[in-house]
């Protein structure tokens, strides 16, 4: 899971997500989709991670960073 929150000093636009180099997400809106100062959480099951785990954030329409607030990871054997 990867927790985002549009916050009154960030105001991030849109994004697109990638997860090992594979676009997961595209057009994430933080502060449309769940409204300023709330989490937005996405959710992706099945990411294959040899080592080391890749999230890309690809801002598209802003001069404000877009800012990943938390990450949760879930082994599955």
């Amino acid at each position: 899971r990867l927790y985002f929150a549009a916050l009154e000093q960030d105001r991030p636009g849109t994004f697109d997500l990638s997860l090992q180099g594979e676009t997961v997400a595209k057009n994430i809106d933080v502060e449309g989709q769940a409204g300023l100062g709330h989490a937005l959480v996405k959710e992706f099951a099945d990411v294959a991670v040899d080592n080391n785990l890749v999230v890309e954030l690809a801002a598209k329409n802003s001069d404000n960073p877009v800012t990943l607030s938390a990450i949760e990871v879930t082994r599955n054997d």
